[in-house]
């Protein structure tokens, strides 16, 4: 998973602020589905499941702009000189 944004001034070049991988989730997807299921809450196919924020232990692998800007206090250099702290 990679988090990546395109401004205008970049034109059609994206910048990636952040990678990370399914195995930093704090629950697996066999948990969620038992998790979902264990009250009796069957599972049908086309059931979807939502992740939540895919995150990594470190500010390289942070899953949102939030994080990577913590909460606004830090900005976000961009290529071109732009910054972002938030969309």
């Amino acid at each position: 998973m990679n988090v990546s944004i395109r401004t205008p001034a970049m034109g059609e070049n994206w910048h990636v602020l952040s990678e990370s991988n399914m195995k930093h989730l704090y629950y697996s997807v066999a948990q969620t589905i038992a998790h979902h299921t264990v009250t009796g809450c069957n599972m049908s196919a086309g059931d979807m499941l939502g992740s939540g924020t895919i995150s990594a232990p470190e500010k390289s692998g942070y899953g949102s702009m939030l994080e990577l800007c913590w909460a606004g206090k830090e900005v976000i250099p961009l290529p071109g000189g732009e910054e972002r702290k938030f969309l």
